[in-house]
């Protein structure tokens, strides 16, 4: 949800309390997810973010910390900046081959996905 979202911004020191407040975070995640029909889809949860919507987020935030500050002169170079001076920074060190290879590529995971697959592969024809 948005706490987990706010935490991220603090992480990356995209919240400097000059350009952009925790405050600030928490009225650009409203705004991401005003006026969408949560029942049309199931799968986009009320207050939380997908794919789409975190990229909606970045680009939000980036445009008031570099944009609408002066920083950058562009949204498109605003958006550039966030992604090297807050986000890449914070995730560069950040494995997920590693997470795959010691979590979810293992035996006991390939067990558990075998038993239950056929129970996946329903859920899977149904709700797809």
């Amino acid at each position: 949800g948005s706490n987990v979202f706010s935490d991220m911004m603090n992480q990356c020191n995209a919240v400097d309390g000059q350009y952009v407040m925790l405050s600030d975070v928490d009225i650009e995640m409203v705004a991401s997810n005003a006026g969408k029909n949560k029942m049309a889809n199931p799968r986009n949860p009320e207050r939380c973010l997908v794919r789409y919507q975190m990229i909606e987020m970045f680009t939000r935030i980036a445009l008031r910390k570099y944009h609408k500050s002066g920083i950058c002169s562009s949204p498109s170079e605003a958006v550039s900046m966030f992604l090297k001076e807050n986000i890449i920074p914070a995730f560069k060190d950040l494995d997920s081959q590693k997470w795959r290879n010691e979590k979810y590529w293992n035996e006991e995971c390939d067990i558990v996905l075998k038993t239950y697959l056929p129970i996946i592969k329903e859920i899977y024809k149904r709700y797809s």
